[in-house]
């Protein structure tokens, strides 16, 4: 997997086009930008194996093309039928140990809207299908009070209070993840609308 820049890959094949700078060649970068989405899109789809299922890709279920942490206990993946059972002293053998985290410095802008640019990974991996989670946000923010630090000068409670600014629609991401392998859970990263609110973390 290459770690060059689309933008840097673009303008490779833009200069094997024409490398002199007379021809003006058109501005195919958006549509190149839109064929990456798509590719990474099938390409999900295909390792998820959705195309042998009778519903397809339409048909995904919620974090259906997320891909499990090999090492945590499942039950009928890896662990034994008789887990339930085991004494109290080994029962923290089957545990799922997960964590709460943030992350402020992956802001989205309010460049479009659902409308004009759809996702068109819909809660099938490990982001939050966008308009059940903004329901969620609309009738429990109100409710949901947040609590007032009493940390002075901290910058991980600085970051959490903050709004994103102007032109932001997310001022970060909240995510679940494996706290031994730091595997990302399915369906469990969301966007953030004021800093670390508990409503967004908790659906």
């Amino acid at each position: 997997m290459s770690k060059a820049l689309a933008f840097e890959f673009y303008q490779t094949l833009a200069r094997l086009s024409d490398n002199t700078g007379i021809i003006k060649l058109p501005n195919h970068y958006p549509a190149f930008l839109r064929m990456v989405r798509q590719w990474r899109y099938l390409k999900m789809l295909k390792r998820a194996a959705r195309g042998h299922h009778e519903g397809g890709a339409a048909g995904t279920q919620a974090g259906e093309c997320a891909v499990l942490c090999p090492a945590c206990p499942y039950p009928g993946i890896n662990l034994p039928n008789d887990w339930k059972d085991a004494p109290d002293d080994k029962q923290w053998l089957y545990a799922l140990f997960v964590g709460i985290d943030a992350n402020f410095r992956l802001k989205r802008l309010n460049v479009s809207t659902e409308e004009q640019d759809p996702g068109l990974n819909r809660g099938s991996a490990y982001i939050v299908e966008d308009k059940a989670f903004k329901r969620h946000i609309a009738r429990f923010g109100p409710i949901i009070s947040e609590e007032t630090s009493t940390c002075n000068n901290h910058d991980a409670i600085k970051s959490a209070a903050i709004r994103g600014g102007k032109g932001v629609d997310a001022s970060g991401i909240g995510k679940t993840e494996c706290a031994r392998h730091d595997m990302k859970c399915p369906v469990s990263v969301g966007d953030l609308q004021k800093g670390e609110r508990y409503v967004s973390s908790s659906t």
